[in-house]
């Protein structure tokens, strides 16, 4: 009998890929983001003064499209943007205040979620997941000729 792609290993892999987005895109409706902005948060949190051009390549998204995103959160206060003091042409971008704060309530977020897909695995099992998921990632990268940006829990 032919296994049914909803139950194969593959299919498996995609629906939990699906309900993790889902799960985090709900929370992220609740403070009113969307998951690439809570991402360019994250990165932006943790490379503070970071190039708009060198945020486009980490989020591999085009120079326009970062610049849209910044634009709404930055109308919504949550970073700002200067000019480099060496190269006026460069923008750099920093998280404000409200930024910071926002991005301590992403992390509980991520962890939330973190313990909920986990729960009921033991440390050795998470090792052995750990380790096979890297695999995939590696055989992934090796394809594809280059590295994702990480995901807000890795920053």
């Amino acid at each position: 009998m032919e296994e049914k792609y909803g139950d194969s290993l593959y299919g498996i892999f995609s629906q939990v890929i699906k309900l993790n987005f889902y799960r985090a895109h709900k929370l992220l409706e609740t403070i009113g983001l969307h998951p690439g902005q809570a991402h360019l948060l994250g990165v932006v949190g943790h490379n503070e003064g970071i190039s708009q051009n060198q945020l486009a390549k980490t989020l591999n998204v085009k120079p326009a499209t970062v610049t849209g995103m910044i634009k709404k959160i930055e109308k919504a206060g949550l970073i700002e943007r200067k000019s480099d003091e060496q190269d006026q042409r460069v923008l750099r971008v920093y998280t404000t205040k409200e930024g910071k704060e926002l991005s301590l309530k992403l992390k509980r977020f991520y962890d939330e979620i973190k313990k909920d897909c986990f729960k009921g695995f033991t440390d050795e099992e998470l090792i052995l997941f750990r380790r096979l998921l890297m695999q995939m990632k590696d055989n992934l990268v090796k394809i594809n000729g280059e590295e994702c940006s990480p995901g807000f829990s890795e920053l």
